[in-house]
């Protein structure tokens, strides 16, 4: 590989935490710590550092640290984090098995178009499908190489408040990180991106 291969770059910050001194610590290993800090008098609590791969570990601390303010949990088998019911996931499942969705799961997903849908948008899942129904030439890919079907910009453009191309292609996707600028910005899927921005910023 050399620099002519590098399409894209992203740079992310992560507060290390660290509890005393930090003088001659490892860096490498204060960036895998985590550290929650409990106001006992307001019943408050801050999260510093942690990783996504152990949010499991740090929600386990969270649940008894909280349990310890006299805050107790609450019922485990609730729809949780926003979830809609499992019987509107039943009714998309079985609308979406009408059209065969699965069959068009986009080149490069390891998970079912059904279960990739209802996993990004919940109840907005069912416009993707009521698109598709007026324009079944939605199953086409976006963008080559990249897991979304052109009948989900519409629901992206108004869930993710995109306003300007990079909004979707950086931020909320990974096209720019996975397609050449050049063939990008050559692309059907760029074109229509761009078209809808525009009609959007026309309408207001």
């Amino acid at each position: 590989l050399t620099r002519d291969d590098v399409i894209a770059e992203r740079v992310g910050v992560r507060p290390l935490a660290v509890a005393g001194d930090a003088a001659g610590r490892d860096w490498v290993q204060l960036s895998r710590k985590h550290e929650i800090e409990v106001d006992q008098s307001r019943r408050y609590l801050s999260i510093f550092g942690g990783k996504l791969t152990d949010c499991l570990n740090v929600g386990e601390e969270i649940v008894s640290l909280v349990g310890a303010l006299g805050i107790g949990p609450g019922d485990a088998e609730r729809v949780w984090y926003g979830e809609p019911p499992l019987s509107k996931r039943a009714a998309f499942i079985a609308a979406a098995s009408q059209l065969s969705l699965d069959e068009y799961t986009p080149p490069g997903s390891d998970v079912p178009l059904t279960q990739l849908l209802w996993r990004r948008y919940g109840n907005d899942a069912f416009l993707v499908l009521e698109s598709l129904k007026a324009d079944p030439g939605g199953l086409a890919p976006l963008f080559s190489g990249v897991a979304l079907i052109s009948a989900e910009l519409d629901v992206l453009l108004t869930r993710e408040m995109v306003v300007k191309p990079e909004d979707l292609l950086r931020r909320r996707t990974m096209a720019a990180l996975m397609m050449p600028a050049d063939e990008l910005t050559a692309s059907e899927g760029f074109a229509r991106l761009v078209s809808r921005l525009a009609q959007a910023e026309a309408a207001k």
